[in-house]
């Protein structure tokens, strides 16, 4: 008896190869959508809260924090 009776013969390992290409393909699909949900949550936040937040972490000081509010507010009236 064998452990894998439907996989015998040419035809057999093909199907095998077969659902092993599906399975890979929708793994793909999944972390791709995931991605990409991912990267447009990033695209909607807000720049003045990016500006905040670099500021909290001491990436920029208080005076590039001011340029930066100060630039975003003249984009906006244009």
């Amino acid at each position: 008896m064998h452990w894998w009776p439907h996989f015998t013969g040419a035809g057999g390992w093909i199907m095998f190869f077969f659902w092993i290409l599906i399975f890979i393909g929708i793994v793909w699909g999944v972390s791709y959508l995931i991605r990409e949900q991912s990267s447009r949550r990033e695209d909607k936040e807000d720049p003045y809260e990016i500006a905040r937040l670099r500021y909290a972490r001491g990436e920029i000081k208080k005076e590039q924090l001011e340029e930066i509010i100060k630039n975003l507010n003249q984009e906006r009236r244009n």
